[in-house]
């Protein structure tokens, strides 16, 4: 039996939902859950570069949605080969118009996924991999609709990824190393080029184990982060309102009365932000924290 992860990334307008479909056995059996992360994107059918930019420069050539009406692209990772044993193998499946998902044999090797993401560009054509290792495994689609493998591991010995979120004009990746200050935690910046190079830009905001970021969908310069500290702010609160132009923080708040919260998971939708705690340093049982953004920042429900 062979395991694979599966990422499906569907575009919803100006709406930032990720759908992921997380699977442990076969293609066919898969759990399906919107995690309504920051990030909505697909793979198109059409990859044609913009002809009139320069592939290697850092840009907006990504911004744009594709068609919502066409053949999806859906990369799934196979973190174990036919033998068991520890694997980096994606496989590129295609999604068409009427639902059905077909495999047409194309497979492309970066750093082992097991239980990372994958995010891509607004318009699909680039893709990032959280690896297991914490480095980004960073592809694309060319002209024809072939993959390239652009850098099997990037950030080695520069951050360990936890989570990645993209920002809407496809130029810049937020990556959440969820270390400790002392060990590299923090926000880091790495830019995109058009074709998918990446430049590491460094560290943004340090902070003690932050678990990701969610950005304003009416202004990407603002975003969430669930962290046990961030910033100036060293005690108490474990959410922050944050300013990513010049990092600060706007707003925070406690939405667990402790720092002992592991987050799993957390959701920026509408006026309210959850936070999911899997309560592995805690005796209470698993938990979620909700906080509102109001006018004037976090608060606490």
């Amino acid at each position: 039996m062979r395991f694979c992860a599966l990422w499906l990334l569907c575009s919803c307008g100006s709406g930032l939902n990720n759908f992921v479909v997380d699977t442990d056995t076969d293609l066919g059996e898969s759990d399906i859950a919107d995690t309504d992360d920051p990030v909505d994107t697909d793979l198109p059918e059409d990859t044609d570069l913009p002809e009139d930019t320069d592939d290697t420069a850092v840009g907006t050539c990504h911004g744009n949605p594709k068609a919502a009406d066409r053949i999806r692209k859906v990369v799934i990772s196979h973190p174990y080969d036919a033998s068991g044993a520890g694997a980096g193998e994606f496989e590129v499946l295609e999604l068409d118009t009427a639902g059905d998902l077909t495999r047409p044999g194309i497979t492309f090797t970066l750093t082992r996924a097991f239980d990372g993401e994958i995010i891509f560009t607004p318009d699909g054509e680039v893709g990032i991999s959280v690896g297991d290792d914490g480095t980004l495994g960073v592809f694309r689609f060319d002209a024809n609709g072939d993959v390239v493998e652009v850098d099997r591991a990037f950030g080695d010995g520069l951050f360990y990824a936890h989570s990645v979120t993209m920002d809407p004009t496809g130029s810049t990746i937020w990556v959440v190393d969820g270390n400790w200050r002392n060990n590299g935690g923090g926000l880091y910046q790495v830019d995109l080029a058009c074709d998918g190079t990446p430049t590491f830009v460094g560290l943004v905001a340090d902070g003690k184990q932050p678990a990701a970021l969610m950005l304003d969908p009416a202004d990407p310069t603002r975003g969430v982060v669930p962290s046990r500290d961030f910033l100036t702010v060293t005690s108490g609160p474990n959410l922050f309102e944050v300013d990513l132009t010049s990092p600060s923080v706007l707003s925070s708040v406690a939405v667990f009365p402790d720092d002992e919260a592991i987050v799993s998971h957390a959701v920026w939708s509408g006026d309210l932000v959850f936070v999911a705690d899997d309560s592995v340093f805690t005796s209470g049982g698993d938990r979620i924290g909700i906080a509102e953004m109001t006018s004037t920042g976090l608060v606490a429900l």
